[in-house]
């Protein structure tokens, strides 16, 4: 099955352009109606990493995005947390692609959630996404 993926921030110039999913995109309207500060404050976050490029975020130990293997990252903030899970479209950091979403039950990931992992990495490896303008119809 092939997911569609939008611009999270269509209307910015950004290093990183985020492109998500349906999936995704309900699980932060989730988080927004049962805790709508911390998630302008996750988006913020996001934007602010999107901004700089992803690639200066990613690698070093400490850093808010981080690598769950087979290309795949999971993005999330300090305080928070929420995740979005995804991969870089190709070999640098100009777009990256964020099938999944959630808001993991405490510190470690659970099985549930490295299952969302797994099923993002097949994504990746079968290519099985593509990129949907925001004025393009379903």
């Amino acid at each position: 099955m092939m997911i569609e993926v939008r611009k999270l921030f269509p209307r910015e110039s950004l290093r990183t352009e985020v492109w998500v999913s349906r999936q995704a995109i309900r699980e932060i309207e989730r988080l927004l109606k049962r805790d709508r500060h911390s998630a302008m404050e996750i988006l913020a976050k996001v934007r602010h990493y999107a901004r700089a490029g992803f690639s200066r975020y990613t690698g070093q130990s400490g850093t808010p995005i981080k690598a769950e293997g087979g290309g795949v990252f999971r993005v999330g903030t300090p305080r928070h947390l929420f995740r979005l899970i995804g991969f870089f479209a190709g070999d640098d950091d100009r777009e990256f692609i964020c099938p999944e979403a959630f808001l993991k039950r405490g510190q470690k990931l659970g099985a549930d959630e490295r299952d969302r992992i797994e099923s993002v990495r097949r994504i990746k490896q079968n290519r099985l996404w593509r990129k949907v303008e925001s004025d393009e119809s379903e």
